[in-house]
């Protein structure tokens, strides 16, 4: 278990996203693309009946950079900084817990309950309520809690995760939801 699990990030390609992802993150890409080049397309008409073209140019590229691009790429980082990593007798989770992203270390003693089955992650990126937008895109989740139910981390369920936090989480119970 030497590697990040990741929450809400799966590496694929561009044809395996056009696969398999829903209509509206097809037609929401498609729409801020054509939102990007109609904003290029305005920004070079607006450098050009500008009376400075020559501060105009790297300001209003600055913005078109910092708008499709940059945006793009913070929210990539944002979804992508939700990890939980299995270790030896504790469990590294980084991730937006209230608002602050927190880099946490929980040992395994302080699991108290297991919840399996078909449940969607207790916690999403940017304090947001999705999801269930989550649990459709990439499935079931293991939400593990504390003695006062409160949640320690959250990964996507699979067999070997399951079975490894039950060799490590030995005085917590399992409950399955469905």
């Amino acid at each position: 278990m030497d590697q990040k699990h990741y929450l809400f990030y799966q590496k694929q390609s561009i044809g395996t996203f056009w696969k398999n992802s829903f209509h509206l993150e097809k037609f929401f890409l498609i729409c801020f693309l054509l939102f990007s080049l109609f904003m290029a397309g305005g920004f070079i008409y607006i450098t050009f009946c500008s009376t400075d073209p020559a501060v105009a140019a790297p300001l209003l590229a600055s913005v078109w950079l910092f708008l499709f691009p940059g945006m793009t790429f913070f929210c990539h980082r944002t979804v992508k900084s939700y990890w939980v990593f299995f270790q030896e007798h504790t469990v590294l989770r980084h991730g937006n817990y209230g608002y602050f992203t927190q880099k946490k270390i929980i040992p395994y003693e302080k699991a108290t309950y297991i919840l399996i089955g078909n449940l969607p992650p207790f916690l999403t990126p940017g304090n947001t309520n999705s999801s269930d937008w989550y649990h459709k895109k990439f499935g079931n989740y293991i939400n593990v809690l504390d003695q006062n139910k409160s949640c320690l981390f959250t990964v996507r369920y699979s067999e070997s995760i399951l079975k490894l936090l039950l060799e490590k989480c030995s005085n917590a119970h399992v409950i399955t939801v469905e």
